[in-house]
C-alpha cells in the first residue's frame, strides 16, 4: 500500500503536468507492483490515463494516442499529453466510453493488436453500441452506414479489387491498356478459364518460359505451383497463371521477397503511407533454376508459412539476429545493400512507384462503393501488406496485394515489427476524441454540393495551376467546411505519421501520378491544388497551436 502511494503520488505530478514522456520514462524505469500486476499493466488497464495527441490547428479534435510497448525515446511527443488520471471508482466518465473497441466474430486474434489497445486503456466490447474502433476481417455493407462520426472499420468497402488476384490483376490490365509505359511492373497474368486459350498460345509460342499457378484467394502458398514445359494444367475456375520470374535477386544464394506496409488512410481524396521498416522472407534452400529444382517448394516460395517447415529454417527470436536468419526487416536490408555496394534507395523509389500506380488503379471502384455504403468519409481505413519480388536488375514486381495481412508474432523480431506498425496505424488514422473541441460533425460527411458545375470550377483551378505553380495559388472563396476538412486533415494527419512515410499526394508526384487517374475527383483535385500551390491562408484562417 506504501508504494501503490508513493507510485500514485509521483504519477499524479506527470498527470498534473500532462506529461507523457515522464509517465513512459518512470514506469520503465521502476519494477514496483499494483494490485499484483506490473505497473504497466495496472496502468494499461480501462482504468488507466487516456493520452491524447494535440491537433496542430487550433479548435480541432485531438485525438487519442495510442502506446507502443515499442516506446522510442528519440521521437518527438511534445503534443502527446494525459487526459485524465486513473478513475479513483467504478464509474465510468465520458472519456472511458471511447475507449471501447469491437472484435468481429471472423476476426483472427493478434497479441499486438490487444497488447496496444489494452496499454492505451481499451477494453473489449461485443454489445454496447458506442466502440471506437471495429476490428474484422469483413463487414455487411449495410453496417458501414450505421456507424457514427467517430467510428472506424478496418477495411474499405469493395477492398477485394485489390485483395483477390484475379480481380487485381482485372484493374491492372486496365491500366496497362490505357498506360502501358506505366504499369511494367507485374508479370503478365492469364485468369482461368476466360484466358485459357490465350494462355495456351503463349506457352506454345514460347516452350522455354516458365509460369507459376495460384488459386485467386488463397494465401500462405497454399496451392501454388511452379509450371514445367510439360505440366498439365487444368482449365478450371478459382485460378491465374502468371510469368514466373526466373532471374530473382539473390542474398546467399537464397531467393527472397518482401512484405510491404502500406496504409490508405482515404481513397477520396487517395492519401497513402508506406512504413518505412518491413520485412523481407527468405527461401531456406539455395535457388536454382533447373527442371530438377521445380518442384522444390523451400527454392521458389518465400512464404514464412512454407519455409518454417524447412530444416534449413533460422528463426530470429532476438533483435540482435536481425539479418542472420530467414526473417529480416527491411533496415536489415538496407544494411546488407550498402555492403554490396547496392542503391537500396532506388529500389524503394521503385517500389513507392508500383504501389501509388495500384492504388490509382483501384481508387475508382472502392471510391464508388465507399460513397454507396459509408455515411461518414473516414468510416474506414485499411493496412495492407504489398508483396514485392527483386529481380537480378533490382526491379520490383508486384506479387500480390494483402487485404489482411498477417499481425502474428512468431519471434521477437515479428513482435517489435507488427506492434510498432499497428500502433503508428492507429495514430496516423486518428481517433478524435469529441469533447475536446466544438465542430460540426456533417463536414465528416459526403460533401452534397458537389455539382457539376463546382467540379468544373476545381478543374479549371487544377489546370492552371498545373501550368503555373509559381504565381497561382488556389483560392479560399467558394470553399465550404467540407473543403477545409479535406485540406485539414491531410495536414493533421502527416503530423501524426510516425514511422509512416507519405508516398501521395506530395507536392513533388501529383502532376506524375494525376495523370493515371481515370477520372479525377473534387476532392483529389482540391487537395493537388493546395499542394501545388501550398496557399497561406490555411494558417492564417485556422491558427496554429
Amino acid at each position: 500500500e506504501a508504494h501503490l502511494d508513493s507510485t500514485r503520488n509521483i504519477l499524479n505530478i506527470y498527470y498534473e503536468k500532462r506529461s507523457f514522456v515522464g509517465f513512459e520514462d518512470f514506469i520503465r524505469s521502476n519494477k514496483i507492483l499494483l494490485r499484483g500486476q506490473p505497473i504497466e499493466e495496472f496502468y494499461g488497464s480501462f482504468e488507466g490515463p487516456l493520452f491524447y495527441c494535440e491537433p496542430v490547428f487550433k479548435g480541432r479534435p485531438a485525438t487519442i494516442f495510442f502506446r507502443n510497448p515499442e516506446y522510442n525515446p528519440l521521437r518527438d511527443y511534445s503534443r502527446v499529453k494525459i487526459l485524465n488520471p486513473p478513475s479513483q471508482d467504478d464509474d465510468e466518465d465520458e472519456d472511458q466510453k471511447l475507449r471501447c473497441f469491437k472484435m468481429a466474430d471472423n476476426a483472427h486474434y493478434y497479441g499486438c493488436v490487444h497488447t496496444i489497445l489494452k496499454l492505451s486503456g481499451f477494453k473489449q466490447t461485443s454489445e454496447r453500441p458506442d466502440w471506437s474502433l471495429f476490428f474484422g476481417g469483413y463487414m455487411k455493407l449495410e453496417g458501414l452506414k450505421n456507424f457514427g462520426p467517430f467510428q472506424k472499420f478496418n477495411h474499405f468497402p469493395g477492398n477485394w479489387c485489390l485483395g483477390r488476384k484475379d480481380h487485381l490483376w482485372k484493374i491492372l490490365y486496365s491500366s496497362i491498356q490505357q498506360y502501358p509505359d506505366h504499369y511494367q511492373f507485374c508479370p503478365a497474368t492469364f485468369l482461368l478459364p476466360q484466358d485459357w486459350m490465350e494462355f495456351s498460345k503463349t506457352r506454345e509460342r514460347n516452350p522455354k518460359k516458365l509460369f507459376i499457378l495460384k488459386p485467386t484467394d488463397s494465401c500462405s502458398g497454399r496451392g501454388i505451383k511452379v509450371l514445367k514445359k510439360n505440366t498439365h494444367v487444368q482449365n478450371k475456375c478459382g485460378y491465374v497463371v502468371s510469368e514466373y520470374i526466373t532471374q530473382p535477386h539473390l542474398i546467399s544464394k537464397l531467393k527472397y521477397d518482401l512484405r510491404i506496409y502500406v496504409a490508405v488512410t482515404s481513397f477520396n481524396p487517395l492519401r497513402a503511407y508506406l512504413y518505412k521498416n518491413g520485412m523481407v522472407r527468405f527461401a531456406t534452400q539455395p535457388y536454382e533454376n533447373t527442371s530438377k529444382s521445380l518442384t522444390k517448394k523451400y527454392v521458389h516460395l518465400t512464404n514464412y508459412s512454407v519455409n518454417k517447415h524447412g530444416e534449413n529454417f533460422i528463426d530470429c527470436q532476438d533483435l540482435k539476429q536481425d539479418g542472420e536468419g530467414s526473417k529480416w526487416t527491411l533496415s536489415a536490408l538496407r544494411t546488407e545493400f550498402e555492403r554490396l555496394g547496392l542503391d537500396y534507395e532506388e529500389l524503394m523509389k521503385g517500389i513507392k512507384d508500383l504501389i501509388v500506380k495500384t492504388l490509382i488503379s483501384a481508387e475508382g471502384y472502392v471510391n464508388e462503393q465507399c460513397e454507396k455504403n459509408m455515411q461518414y468519409r473516414n468510416s474506414c481505413y485499411e493496412l495492407y501488406g504489398f508483396d514485392v519480388l527483386v529481380d537480378k536488375k533490382l526491379k520490383p514486381w508486384l506479387l500480390e496485394v494483402n487485404t489482411a495481412p498477417s499481425l502474428k508474432s512468431t519471434s521477437g523480431l515479428d513482435k517489435a515489427l507488427k506492434t510498432s506498425v499497428y500502433a503508428d496505424l492507429l495514430n496516423l488514422v486518428g481517433f478524435y476524441i469529441p469533447e475536446k473541441a466544438d465542430f460540426n460533425d456533417e463536414s465528416y460527411q459526403f460533401d452534397p454540393s458537389v455539382n457539376r458545375m463546382k467540379l468544373k470550377r476545381m478543374q479549371n483551378a487544377w489546370k492552371s495551376i498545373k501550368k503555373d505553380k509559381d504565381k497561382l495559388q488556389l483560392q479560399h472563396k467558394g470553399l465550404n467546411s467540407y473543403d477545409y476538412e479535406v485540406l485539414l486533415e491531410y495536414e493533421e494527419e502527416d503530423s501524426r505519421s510516425g514511422d509512416f512515410e507519405r508516398i501521395f499526394p506530395n507536392r513533388d508526384n501529383v502532376l506524375e501520378y494525376s495523370q493515371l487517374f481515370k477520372t479525377k475527383s473534387y476532392q483529389n483535385m482540391l487537395l493537388w491544388s493546395y499542394l501545388r500551390s501550398k496557399p497561406t491562408w490555411l494558417t492564417t484562417k485556422f491558427s496554429i497551436n
